[in-house]
Formats: structure tokens, sequence, C-alpha cells
């Protein structure tokens, strides 16, 4: 009896022994599920296929980029940055996602030479089978052009010594004789336009010399994605702005939102009159669940269209138009297990002038700083580092902050021009970040120097332009 006790003991030891190891192995290789990690190279970069998930409409792919390169620092931006992917799809023999790549992809700084990339592509109607094949190109030549661009020449590049140097007299200037219904030849924009339009319908042209190497997916390689349709329709009291979600596409790396909105009663006059009916003017600020603009990246194409539900020309009077915008949002990295977010729409007035003019300047030196625009959104410059040939603002941000806003700007009180945008912004955290900007240095002569000496230099917090915040936001629940 005791030895079958002994025995019965040591079988069901055995059997735990097993359970535990099955357990830890699922364990260790869970983080392996729906990673690929297939990848080219050449001397430039490295680029590897880490992800891919799709649903009956959409196949995303998520690519880990490494720069070799060490000359081609990224310097942008989350909402600034792009690193296009020259790549074509294929399978059953048909290539998808042929037209508009770039326009499909977003991208994110992780170091000084490595991002995330991903791309969207929709594949309604494409049944794929069993595999795909992705070639990948050299972004650097990525594809044949029939449409020389112009020689760049001292003559039409126009040169500034750091970021943009905005002069207002001359801003104006320009404002005052641009007139786009005296200017613009329409045969010469209409030529243009159609043969925009064939080269967009015959696609990309690839130079298969560029041609870095070719990454085969398998079926059982691809994520099924979870989708929810939403299909909520958000409308503003006049009636004028309706915002559809459309579709919420979570994966493994992160949710993807497929967002439709539609802009009523839109009129060529008033697009040239003020700026403020201008579609293009128009964006969603992503927020958290309290309000606090979260720093993400977003595809936008907008499109026009007359009363008649032709697309617009862009010469033609325009009345009682409709403008369709497309945003594909993205929540990935430190953003993907966010649950609730505002969309929050505005426009930007890009002709506001009168507040930057009136703004409160500093001098540069280690201290705290804060400010608010005129949304209530606010900046408090924790850190101030004044180096030999840079300066670094270290600031975090909270409320509604417009993603087309620079928020540092430096002005030489003894020079010309109004102020510079930074030569970079990086985000560090959680709606914190740094805006660096380089000073000039002995190499360039002193009367072209702008950033010069700390002492001639001042600081302000916001451009703070104008932006029309529509009186209400949609909540969603991801």
């Amino acid at each position: 009896m005791k030895k079958n006790q002994k025995l019965l003991i040591a079988i069901i030891a055995i059997v735990i022994i097993i359970i535990l190891i099955s357990i830890i192995l699922i364990l260790f290789n869970k983080k392996d599920i729906n990673e690929i990690g297939k990848f080219v190279e050449n001397n430039n970069q490295k680029i590897t296929i880490s992800k891919i998930a799709k649903t009956q409409d959409y196949l995303i792919i998520e690519y880990d980029v490494d720069i070799k390169n060490t000359e081609e620092e990224i310097t942008n931006n989350s909402a600034e940055f792009t690193y296009p992917i020259s790549r074509k799809i294929e399978t059953n023999g048909i290539e998808i996602g042929n037209k508009d790549y770039e326009i499909n992809q977003m991208a994110y700084k992780i170091s000084e030479n490595k991002a995330k990339v991903y791309d969207i592509i929709n594949i309604t109607d494409t049944q794929i089978s069993d595999k795909l094949q992705i070639s990948i190109y050299d972004s650097e030549n990525t594809y044949e052009s029939d449409i020389e661009s112009e020689e760049m020449t001292e003559e039409n590049i126009e040169e500034t010594t750091e970021g943009d140097i905005i002069d207002e007299p001359i801003q104006e200037e320009i404002l005052e004789e641009s007139d786009p219904s005296e200017e613009i030849d329409e045969k010469l924009y209409e030529e243009a336009e159609k043969l925009e339009k064939e080269q967009y319908e015959k696609g990309i042209e690839y130079d298969e010399e560029n041609k870095i190497g070719i990454i085969e997916i398998m079926a059982n390689e691809i994520e099924q994605a979870e989708t929810i349709e939403d299909n909520e329709i958000y409308k503003l009291e006049n009636e004028t702005v309706e915002i559809e979600l459309n579709e919420i596409i979570k994966t493994s790396f992160g949710k993807f939102l497929i967002i439709n909105t539609n802009l009523n009663n839109i009129s060529s006059s008033k697009i040239q009159e003020d700026g403020l009916d201008d579609p293009l003017m128009f964006s969603l600020n992503i927020q958290d669940e309290n309000g606090n603009t979260i720093s993400t990246n977003k595809l936008e194409k907008t499109q026009i269209y007359t009363q008649d539900n032709e697309e617009w020309n862009g010469v033609d009077e325009l009345e009682n138009g409709i403008a369709k915008i497309t945003t594909i949002l993205s929540l990935v990295e430190d953003n993907k297990n966010i649950e609730k977010i505002r969309l929050q729409p505005y426009y930007l007035n890009m002709l506001d002038e009168e507040n930057v003019s009136n703004k409160t300047w500093y001098k540069i030196e280690n201290k705290t700083f804060t400010n608010e625009n005129r949304n209530g959104g606010k900046v408090e410059i924790t850190q101030i580092d004044i180096q030999d040939q840079k300066i670094i603002f270290y600031y975090k941000t909270s409320g509604f902050i417009s993603e087309s806003e620079p928020i540092i700007l430096i002005r030489n009180i003894n020079r010309e021009g109004n102020y510079v945008t930074p030569y970079k912004t990086e985000r560090k955290g959680n709606r914190e970040f740094t805006a660096e900007f380089d000073l000039d240095g002995e190499d360039i002569e002193e009367e072209s120097r702008y950033l010069d000496n700390i002492e001639n230099l001042e600081f302000t917090i916001f451009e703070d332009k104008e932006e029309i915040i529509l009186n209400e936001n949609l909540e969603v629940e991801i």
C-alpha cells in the first residue's frame, strides 16, 4: 500500500512538473506570438517587419527602422516626423497599396537613429492568399517619376538661419499681392490636375535596381485584429460638422481609429476671405479623458465636393460644398493602453498675427516659466539648459495644445525678423518635451548670425494663433 502511495505521489509530482514547465514555456514564448522579425537591409538602413494585423478592410504593418547613416538624424517630434517606406505588396500576383503610400504611413521616433512606422492599407474587396510578398526599396531613391523637379539654386531657395524665420511685413506683403482669382491660370491648373490624376491612377513605378530585398509573410503570421464598428454620428447645433467614428481596430501592438468627418456649407469665398472655413485648417485634437492633448500621430485626407457631389477643381466658384475628411488615428507605444479619448474639432486661423506681436518676451535664464494659451492650454518650462552651441528647453503641457503650433519661440532683439522656431522638438514622456535651438557657429559671418550671443536673445511661450474650438467634443471608449 505504501509502495502504491509513493508511486502515486511520484506520478502526481511528475504531472505537476510537466504542467509547470508547459506554463513556463507558454509564458516565455507568449511575447513571440505574432512577432515576425523578418528584415531586409543595405548600407543605409535596416527595415524589419515586426508585426502584421488585418481586418476585413485594412492591413496594418508595423516596421522597425534602423538608420545606419548617423548623419540622417531624426530631429522631429511624433506629430511632424515622417519616414516613408517604399514598398510593393503583392498577394496572388495582385499588387495592393500601390497608390499614395506616404499618405497611408505614420512614423514615431524611438531614438536618434531608430523609428517605428505603421502602414495602414485599405484592402476592401481584396482576398489575401496564403502569403504576402513585400518588396522593400531604398527610400533615398523610391521610384521613377515622369515629372522633373525644378533645379534647386540660390535664386529659388530662400535660406533661413534657424527653423522658420517669420517676418510679418513680408508675410503681409505676400498676402496683399496674392489674389488667387487673378493669378491662377485655370488652363495650367487643370492640366496639372489632370497629370496628377493620371500619375495617381498609374501608381508608383518602382526602380528595381533600388530594391533592398523581399520579405515573405505567411497567412498564419498575420494577426486577426478585433474590430468595433461604432458608427456614432456627432453633430453640432448648427449642423455644419458631422463626425462619424467609423471603426476601431484593436491589435496586439496598438489601436487604430477610422474617423469620417463632413464639413457642410463650404464656399470658395469664405475660404479666400478669412481662412476660417478652409477645410485644410480643420483638425481633430486628440485628448485624454481629462481634456489634455495627447501627443500621437494621425493621417488626414481631405476631399472637397460641389453641391452636385462632384470633386471641386479648386478654381470654379463653390457654394454649398461639402468637405469629406478621413482621419486615421493611431494609439501605439505608451498610448496603446488608453481606454478613453476625446475628439475635439477645431479650426486654426493661420492669418492671425495680432496675438503674436503682443506677447511677453523673457530673458533666457535657467529658471521655471509658465504660460497659458487663449484656450486654457498650459506650458510649464521646468529647465533651460544653456550650452556653448545650443539652448534646450524642457517643458510639460496640459489642456488644449494645437499640434500645429510651435511652443517655444526665440528672437534676437538686434536683428530683423520676428522670431525662430526650434531646430528640434522631442517627446520625452507623457506630455513632456524638449525644444532645442542651435546657436550660430563661428563659421557663419557675424552679420548673418541670428542666434548669436545669449545676451541678445529672448524667448516667449506659445505662438498662440487663434484656434476656433467647436463647442462640443466626441468622447470615445476604446
